[in-house]
């Protein structure tokens, strides 16, 4: 009976609330309540499946550096508010399910079917709209910055060069503009400098640097473009790239394509930058040392020559270049006359003017006289004094050491410091130096020398290093003079190759269609062949007993030829983006010290490579096909001090298989005693062995899960990465390589709530920078509360923090921190941490004066980058009343809804009025 009164009453209500065309979906939800709540279930096990694998796209994206769509970001949002509400439902109906009214109440039976039946409705939705055609876009590159080009001179000379190079790319009737002059003039950093103004002004938004330089590469040109402008090419061919980039230049209502160092016509169509009617927004500026080439081949519309500094312009660099030195009245007239013989060119006169500073009376006289003799090389004029000028810096140079060292830098051009290190250790430059390590910090040391005496230019990056085209002119002539390195670039025939006394040979994009069948150079030291189009005769080493550095790049190499087992003094081997197929022979090289297969074509390497008990240096970076590295063979590198795998080999096996034909295991690292550096990724943390890094690491980039990406720049020696999982990490071996780690990415890690702090006691004191993503557990970064015998600084030299999709993230300190944690905080950067309500506590962001950038996005329950501690007592208004932040000159903030002020504080008494002087991003949405 009272089953009968509920069920009247229930379809009563349905009655009166709803239509006659509507009771039957009612009475459904009353007598399907069961079946909505497995359909609620079903539906959100799909919608969870479809998250992840968005955030995997998500995920991916975000370690390449690309932006999130926006409605990618929201979709994500509004799934994990509907899971959890889904979830509440159920849960809630299945605790009902097991009370005894609820069987009686067809009332709470209808509500909950009711509420199940809305709910996979929203469910349903969201799973619709989850087919994206993309999840993410490439940000476009800032390209060059819009402070002044470090360097430049505000000379008065070329101020009106300067306004007049603007004025002619802002005239919409000229498309193309050149600046020309003599090398060393300053061309290239007047163009920087016209750069850095029109960016200011607002005149370009879109600008493009590329160095063109002597061998045009194509294929370069069009990279170096399309990294700029965020385009990736999916085209092999050269008009396919052209045909994108064209297509996406277009798309640019304002672009400055600026082509430095022009020696002969770029074909801009073949490199598919639109010009002219194609496309008017398009300006060029094109820099040439000959006005033929801008006039005449690249028909330039306007010209602008850069010539010499006047006397007075000139001697004023000088004396900035050479100090006080030039104040000493003994000095004082011959360093006049030193500058005098620099002829007005800036390249000569700084070069020249550090090479002097601090040096005595009788070395400048020497000097004066250097520059008055005639060059012995066949230049005149003001060329002859330009050269003379550099070789007078490089006669200069203390040690012989460091004259190789210029040398080689001249010899192998703009590159990376590795490669200067595996010329020099395999020639025997680096004499006094035992370890890698102690000849890495050696060439460091020379290279800081060179810069100091403007021989070489200042580096952007610590891997690389950079020598005008000028000085390596200088370099190339007297390394040909004095040490009889042949330069070949012109086209000549295998009986033309001049032998005998050559020392090293030099080959590089030549036109030279084949190599001689076999060459008489038994004083050679160094061969370097860069051409893809040659092949490697069987004899072609025959005769060169001295060899010591064998450097092949972008070569077909089927096989070895079999002469190479003659060098029997070869110390470093080089192959670099070569087809490689049969390579046993490589372990008759006993005496080898360096090997290198950067970028190499090759799937397996052959147990021979074992017999190279002394290579000290192996490098597979960027050799993905690698499959196969036997069991032993890297066990058997006693000598091993550096190993490269870097996205290259991964498919390590358990060190429990005894298979002999099973792939190497991590057990061998431990057989490698002098290990220093090490590049690897380990994708199954599971079979990770504890202990298994040496202390002796000092430069590593150690990645472990399953996907990483290996691109991108590292700005620090040490990079761990980590995957998913904990419990390995607390092991004693770990610690010891996490408070060496200067940059730590954290990805879907799982444990403790406050995991980051148990990680290393210590505070972590050498991370620069720290990624923390995609981790549901973490609630606090570093939580003191239940770690009360914490005294040391937290994070104390961290420059960049970055906290991406930290769900559960509720605090980045929670607890007392110790003081001088953060403190030399410069870059904050948080997305998509829904429980997040503030950054800092203001006691901790008071102290963080050095902050400069802070990204706030995604975070629905942010309050305030700023939070005042609600228990703490005001006890000095005066000294909180004004906070600086004389540093900060970026504030994004995004999709806050939340949001109320910047400091969030009961208090109103504290300003925030000392900003930098500008603030150029503040986006609040």
């Amino acid at each position: 009976m009272e089953l009968a009164v509920e069920f009247v009453t229930a379809f009563s209500s349905v009655l009166v609330d709803h239509s006659v065309a509507s009771v039957g979906r009612q009475i459904g939800y009353l007598l399907k309540y069961k079946t909505n709540i497995e359909d609620l279930k079903n539906q959100l096990q799909k919608l969870k499946d479809e998250r992840d694998k968005v955030q995997h796209w998500v995920d991916d994206a975000t370690r390449r550096g690309e932006e999130i769509e926006a409605v990618v970001q929201r979709w994500l949002d509004n799934v994990d508010k509907n899971i959890e509400e889904g979830e509440k439902v159920i849960r809630k109906a299945e605790e009902r399910a097991q009370k005894e009214w609820f069987r009686r109440s067809l009332r709470s039976r209808y509500r909950v079917g009711r509420r199940a039946a809305k709910e996979t409705e929203t469910i349903v939705k969201l799973n619709v709209e989850s087919s994206f055609e993309r999840v993410s876009y490439r940000p476009l590159p800032q390209g060059i910055g819009i402070t002044s080009v470090k360097g430049y001179e505000d000379f008065n000379s070329r101020k009106h060069t300067l306004n007049g190079v603007i004025e002619a790319l802002k005239d919409p009737n000229i498309g193309m503009v050149g600046i020309y002059g003599m090398g060393g003039i300053g061309k290239t950093t007047l163009a920087k400098e016209v750069a850095s103004k029109v960016k200011q002004e607002g005149e370009f938004p879109v600008l493009v640097f590329v160095e063109v330089s002597q061998e045009q590469d194509i294929k370069k040109i069009q990279g170096e473009i399309a990294d700029k402008l965020g385009l990736e090419f999916r085209e092999e061919t050269l008009s396919g790239r052209a045909d994108r980039l064209c297509d996406r230049l277009k798309k640019e209502k304002r672009i400055l394509i600026i082509l430095d160092n022009l020696w002969e016509k770029l074909d801009l169509e073949k490199v598919g930058i639109p010009f002219g009617e194609a496309h008017k927004e398009c300006k060029i500026l094109v820099t040439s040392r000959d006005q033929n080439v801008l006039s005449r081949e690249m028909e330039t519309q306007k010209n602008f020559p850069v010539g010499i500094l006047p006397e007075k312009e000139a001697w004023e660099l000088f004396k900035k270049m050479a100090s006080s030195t030039v104040e000493n009245p003994d000095l004082q007239v011959t360093a006049t006359e030193v500058a005098k013989e620099c002829a007005g060119l800036p390249l000569a006169i700084v070069t020249v003017a550090k090479a002097l500073k601090n040096k005595s009376s009788s070395e400048w006289k020497n000097a004066l006289l250097d520059l008055r003799r005639p060059s012995s090389r066949n230049f005149t004029g003001i060329q002859a004094v330009i050269y003379s000028t550099i070789e007078l810096s490089y006669n200069n140079l203390e040690t012989e050491e460091l004259k190789a060292t210029f040398l080689l830098c001249g010899i192998i051009g703009n590159t990376i410091i590795m490669d200067l290190l595996k010329y020099g250790i395999g020639l025997g430059v680096f004499q006094e130096t035992k370890t890698m390590e102690e000849t890495r910090d050696r060439v460091n040391s020379l290279l800081c020398n060179l810069e100091a005496s403007c021989l070489l230019v200042d580096r952007s990056t610590n891997d690389q290093f950079a020598i005008h085209d000028v000085v390596r002119d200088v370099a190339l002539s007297i390394a040909s003079r004095d040490k009889h390195v042949l330069t070949i670039k012109n086209s000549v025939g295998p009986r033309e190759w001049p032998y005998a006394d050559s020392t090293g040979i030099l080959l590089l994009h030549s036109d030279i269609r084949e190599l001689p069948e076999e060459m008489e150079y038994p004083k050679l030291k160094f061969i370097c062949i860069w051409n893809p189009s040659l092949e490697l005769p069987e004899n072609f080493l025959n005769r060169m007993r001295e060899l010591r550095v064998l450097d092949f790049t972008e070569m077909r190499i089927p096989s070895l030829p079999s002469s190479i087992c003659l060098l029997a003094n070869l110390r470093s081997l080089c192959l670099y983006s070569c087809v490689l197929q049969e390579i046993t022979i490589i372990g008759e090289l006993t005496k080898l010290e360096i090997l290198s297969f950067v970028d190499c074509d090759v799937e397996q390497l052959p147990k021979e490579l074992g017999q190279l008990t002394r290579l000290q240096l192996l490098d597979l970076s960027d050799c993905p096909k690698i499959k196969v590295i036997p069991r032993g063979v890297i066990s058997s590198l006693c000598r091993l001090e550096e190993l490269y795998l870097g996205n290259s080999f991964k498919l390590w096996e358990n060190e429990d298989l005894r298979n002999q034909t099973s792939n190497a295991s991590l057990a061998e690292l431990r057989c490698l005693p002098n290990l220093t550096a090490l590049d690897i990724h380990i994708p199954n943390i599971q079979i990770m062995l504890n202990d298994l890094f040496s202390e002796r690491l000092t430069k590593y980039r150690i990645f472990m899960g399953d996907e990483w990406d290996w691109h991108g720049k590292y700005e620090t020696e040490r990079t761990l990465k980590l995957k998913h999982g904990t419990s390995f990490l607390l092991e004693d071996g770990m610690y010891k390589l996490l408070e060496k780690t200067e940059d730590l990415y954290l990805d879907e890690l799982k444990g403790e709530p406050s995991i980051l702090w148990k990680l290393d006691r210590e505070g972590l004191p050498q991370l620069k920078h720290l990624h923390v993503h995609n981790s549901p557990d973490i609630r606090y970064i570093i939580n003191t509360m239940d770690d009360p015998w914490i005294s040391s600084k937290a994070f104390p030299i961290l420059a960049s923090l970055f906290l991406q999709n930290m769900i559960n993230l509720e605090k980045i300190c929670h607890g007392k921190f110790p003081v001088g944690s953060f403190s030399k905080l410069r870059i904050i950067k948080v997305g998509s941490c829904g429980r997040l309500e503030s950054l800092f506590s203001f006691s901790l962001f008071k102290d963080l004066v050095e902050l400069q950038e802070i990204e706030v996005t995604d975070c629905e329950k942010m309050l305030g980058i700023v939070a005042e501690e609600r228990l703490v007592a005001v006890v000095d208004n005066e000294a909180r009343s004004n906070v600086e932040l004389c540093q900060l000159h970026s504030l994004t903030l995004k999709n806050l809804s939340s949001f109320i002020s910047f400091c969030h504080m009961d208090s109103p008494s504290t300003s925030w009025s000392t900003m930098s002087n500008s603030m150029p991003l503040l986006d609040e949405k």
